[in-house]
């Protein structure tokens, strides 16, 4: 998936640097911290992501809340938080696990929901639609699948939404709300 991007990022000219320390931009490009030069036309920098720190919530070094499968924030009980991998479509499949499991405690007579996190996702840029579809672990990593590959010409889902949620996709599609390219 990585070299699939990289790939399309190549192919536009664009260079990605990571992990970069920046000692000054240029007219003619950036000059890094270890003294090398890298031409450039355009520069954009990216923060580091941090969650918010809240008072009495437990959360790692970046400020991001530790949950578990079922969104339960460890060390709290009854509060609740998203998936590490903050994403649309992610939410909205965290959001069903989190409704039920309250629905539960509620005394609802529901069958738990079966934990599973698929990142989808439309590619905008490329010379035609690309779909991203991936299953990640509980920490938000790829799982390791080797039956299918990752991107697609065609959306392994329906309807083919940029972002896809199991009520949220057929929701949009009913009320003609942009779907693929700015296109209902």
């Amino acid at each position: 998936m990585s070299a699939a991007v990289s790939g399309l990022l190549r192919g536009r000219g664009v260079q990605l640097e990571h992990s970069t320390h920046v000692r000054s931009v240029s007219r003619t490009g950036l000059e890094l911290a270890c003294g090398a030069t890298v031409p450039a036309d355009r520069v954009i920098a990216m923060p580091r992501l941090t969650g918010r720190f809240l008072s009495g919530v437990p959360a790692n070094w970046s400020g991001f809340v530790a949950t578990g499968d079922r969104g339960c924030v460890e060390e709290l009980q009854d509060v609740f938080s998203r998936f590490p991998v903050k994403q649309g479509g992610l939410a909205t499949q965290q959001a069903d696990v989190i409704a039920v499991e309250l629905a539960r405690r509620a005394g609802a007579d529901l069958p738990q929901v079966p934990v599973r996190h698929f990142l989808r996702t439309q590619f905008l840029g490329a010379d035609g639609p690309l779909f991203l579809h991936v299953e990640l672990d509980g920490q938000g990593r790829p799982a390791t699948r080797g039956d299918e590959p990752p991107l697609s010409t065609e959306a392994p889902w329906w309807p083919a939404a940029k972002l896809f949620g199991r009520y949220l996709s057929p929701w949009m599609a009913a009320r003609g709300r942009p779907l693929v390219d700015g296109r209902a």
